[in-house]
C-alpha cells in the first residue's frame, strides 16, 4: 500500500533531532493565537483609550487578567508595552520556524540521502543478474522522479506536522472561547461550502472526459503530422474537412467542460457569499445585543482566529495532495529495494585465470522492459588475443560487454568462461581476473598510488615507475608537488580525460589479469601517431592477457588480431580491419564516419 510505504519512509533514520523540531514546531503553532490575543488586548486599549480593568473580556468565556502595574501606566506606555509584546512574539516565532525549518530539510534531506544509498546497494547486487544499463535505466526514474517527489512528500508532512496541527486546534479552541455558537457556524458553514464544491465537481465531471480530450489533442497533432503525405493522397479539401472535423469534435469536447465551470463558480460563490453572509449576520446580532458579551475587540479575535484555522486547514489539504504523490513514489522506491536477488554469492564458483576461452553460445539479451539488445551471439574469445568490438548498435555492445564483466545475465544461450557459466563465478573471483578499462578510468577519491594499485598486492615504487612510464604518464606525474601520493578525485582538473585513462590502463598493467576490457579513448582530432596505452595493452597481451576492445582509433582496429562487427543486435562480421572493409559496406561507412577527417567537410 503506497500509505504504508510512504510510513515507512518516514520511520529511515534521519540523524537529525526530531524532538528539538517537534518542541520549535508546537511552540511557534502556539504563539499564533498567543499573537491573536495581544491583538484582541490591543483592540480594547484602543477602544477605551486604555486598560482600565482586570480582566480584560474578550468573549463569552475568554478573559484575559492583567496585573496591577500594567493598569496604572499611561496609555501610551501601555499601547508601547503590548507593541513591544507582539514584535517579541514575531521575533520568536521567526528564531522558532528558522531552527524548525532546518529541521525539517534535514530530517528530510537524511531520509533521501539513505534511500539514495540503498538504491545504490541494490543495483550493485541486481546488476549481476539483470546487466547494468537496466539498472541505470531503473537509478534514472528513481534519482530524476520518485526520490525528489518522496523528498517534497517528508518536508510537506514535517513541516505540517505537528505545527499545522497546533494551530488549527489553537485556533478553533480560541475562537470557541470567544463565542462557541458562532465558531461552530463559522466551521460547519465552510464545511458545507466545501463539501458542496467537491460534490459540484464530481457531479459535473463528463464521463471520459479525464482521457477524451488529451486523445481528441493528440489525434490533431497526428493529422499535422500526417498532412504532407496525406495531401498527396487526397485532395487538399477533403483534408481540410476531416482536419475540421476533428477540431470540431474538440471544441465540442472543450465546450461541455466549459459549460460546467460556467455553472460551478456562479453557483460556488453564491454559496460562500450566503456562509459569510450568515457569519456576518450572526456577528452583527451578537454584538448588537449588549446581553451577549461580544464586542469589537472580541470579534477581531474571532475573525483573526477563524481565518489562522482556515489557513492552517487550507495546508493541511494541500500537505494531503502532496502525500498522496510522494506515498505513490515511496511505494515504487521500496517495491524496488525489497526485490529479493536471485543467487547469493556464497554459493559461486572460483577461478585462477583463463586457459581456455570466454564463448558465447547463441546468446540472447535483453534490458529492464525485455526489449532485445543482443540476439543469438555465438563468440569465442582465447586468451592472447586482441579483440576489438564494434557496430552502429551501442546498446548491444554495453550490454555484451557487461555480460563479459560478469553483469546480466543470457535471456537464452550460454556465456562461459573455461566451461564454467560467468554467472556462477563469484564476483569478487570474477573481478580479480576481469578488469574494466574505461575511456575517464574510472578514478576514486584518493592518491595516484592507491588508484594504481587498486587492490593488487606487492607492488613496489618501481612497479609504479615502469607501468606510469609504458603509458606515458610519468612525467606528468612528476609535476606535481606530492608525485605518487598527490590526491586525486573523479574531474581532477590535474588529470585530463586522457590522463585518467592512462591512470586506468597501467592500473591493468599492475594487476595483470586474465581479460582487460577497454572502452578506448577517442582520439581528440585524427590518429595519433603513437599510442602508448595501445602499446602496453598490446604488451600485455603478449603476456597471455584477453583484450577486448571497444575502439575509438584507427590505429587500434589495423592492430586488432580480430575485429568483430555488429548490428541491429547480430554480428554482421568478423576478420582482420582489412578483410573488412574490403567484405563489409557498413564496416566502410563507419570507419567513414569515425576516422575520415574530411567527412564534415562540403
Amino acid at each position: 500500500m503506497p500509505s504504508s510505504a510512504f510510513s515507512r519512509a518516514r520511520q529511515v533514520p534521519s540523524g537529525s533531532s526530531s524532538l528539538i523540531g517537534n518542541f520549535c514546531a508546537i511552540l511557534s503553532g502556539l504563539l499564533i493565537p498567543l499573537g491573536f490575543l495581544v491583538a484582541g488586548i490591543a483592540t480594547v486599549l484602543l477602544q477605551d483609550r486604555g486598560l482600565h480593568a482586570s480582566p480584560v473580556v474578550l468573549g463569552r468565556y475568554l478573559s484575559v487578567p492583567l496585573p496591577e502595574w500594567l493598569l496604572k501606566m499611561e496609555p501610551l506606555h501601555q499601547l508601547i508595552l503590548i507593541g513591544s509584546v507582539g514584535v517579541a512574539i514575531a521575533l520568536t516565532q521567526a528564531l522558532l520556524l528558522s531552527i524548525f525549518y532546518r529541521i525539517v530539510f534535514l530530517r528530510a534531506d537524511s531520509v533521501v540521502a539513505q534511500l539514495h544509498r540503498d538504491t545504490l546497494t541494490r543495483c550493485i547486487e541486481h546488476a549481476s543478474t539483470e546487466g547494468v544499463t537496466a539498472q541505470r535505466r531503473r537509478a534514472e526514474h528513481l534519482i530524476l522522479n520518485s526520490l525528489p517527489e518522496l523528498r517534497c512528500g517528508l518536508i510537506a508532512w514535517y513541516r505540517t506536522t505537528p505545527r499545522r496541527v497546533v494551530i488549527l486546534i489553537g485556533c478553533i479552541l480560541l475562537a470557541g472561547l470567544v463565542d462557541v455558537w458562532l465558531a461552530l457556524l463559522a466551521v460547519v458553514s465552510w464545511l458545507l461550502v466545501w463539501k458542496f464544491y467537491r460534490w459540484l465537481e464530481g457531479m459535473d465531471e463528463p464521463e471520459g472526459s479525464q482521457w477524451e480530450l488529451p486523445r481528441s489533442r493528440e489525434r490533431l497533432v497526428e493529422m499535422v503530422q500526417e498532412g504532407p503525405m496525406l495531401a498527396r493522397l487526397q485532395t487538399g479539401e477533403e483534408f481540410n474537412l476531416l482536419y475540421n472535423a476533428q477540431l470540431q469534435q474538440l471544441m465540442d469536447l472543450q465546450a461541455v467542460r466549459d459549460k460546467t465551470t460556467i455553472r460551478r463558480v456562479p453557483v460556488l460563490l453564491l454559496a460562500a457569499t450566503l456562509a459569510i453572509g450568515l457569519l456576518f449576520f450572526a456577528l452583527g446580532v451578537n454584538l448588537l445585543d449588549p446581553t451577549s458579551g461580544l464586542t469589537l475587540p472580541a470579534a477581531i479575535v474571532l475573525a483573526l482566529s477563524l481565518f489562522g484555522a482556515g489557513m492552517a486547514a487550507a495546508s493541511l489539504a494541500k500537505t494531503q495532495h502532496l502525500m498522496q504523490v510522494a506515498a505513490d513514489s515511496a511505494a515504487t522506491v521500496f517495491s524496488f529495494l525489497d526485490q529479493p536477488t536471485r543467487a547469493g554469492a556464497s554459493e559461486r564458483l572460483g577461478i585462477g585465470g583463463l586457459n581456455d576461452a570466454i564463448e558465447l553460445s547463441h546468446v540472447t539479451l535483453h534490458d529492464g522492459q525485455q526489449q532485445v539488445l543482443a540476439n543469438d551471439i555465438s563468440l569465442r574469445l582465447e586468451p592472447g588475443s586482441l579483440v576489438a568490438l564494434m557496430g552502429s548498435d551501442v546498446a548491444a555492445l554495453r550490454a555484451i560487454v557487461e555480460l563479459l564483466l560478469g553483469f546480466g545475465r543470457p535471456a537464452s544461450g550460454k556465456a562461459t568462461l573455461d566451461g564454467m557459466a560467468i554467472a556462477d563465478i563469484h564476483p569478487s573471483a570474477l573481478g580479480k581476473q576481469v578488469v574494466w578499462v574505461g575511456s575517464d578510468g574510472p578514478i576514486w577519491t584518493g592518491s595516484i598510488e592507491e588508484n594504481l594499485r587498486a587492490n593488487t598486492d606487492g607492488v613496489t615504487t618501481a612497479d609504479l615507475a615502469d607501468v606510469t612510464r609504458k603509458v606515458g604518464i610519468y612525467e606528468k606525474i612528476q609535476q606535481l608537488e606530492e608525485g605518487f601520493s598527490a590526491e586525486i578525485s573523479p574531474g581532477d582538473s590535474r588529470l585530463e580525460a586522457s590522463g585518467r585513462y592512462q591512470v586506468a590502463v597501467a592500473r591493468a598493467l599492475l594487476a595483470k589479469p586474465a581479460v582487460v576490457i577497454v572502452e578506448e579513448l577517442s582520439a581528440s582530432q585524427t590518429d595519433l601517431p603513437e599510442d602508448p596505452c595501445l602499446d602496453a595493452l598490446q604488451e600485455l597481451v603478449k603476456t597471455g592477457t584477453l583484450v577486448v576492445i571497444l575502439p575509438h582509433r584507427l590505429r587500434t582496429l589495423r592492430a586488432a588480431e580480430r575485429v568483430v562487427l555488429l548490428s541491429n543486435g547480430q554480428i554482421a562480421g568478423e576478420g582482420r580491419h582489412e578483410e573488412l572493409l574490403t567484405s563489409s559496406d557498413l564496416y566502410r561507412h563507419l570507419n567513414y564516419q569515425l576516422f575520415n577527417p574530411y567527412r564534415d567537410l562540403k
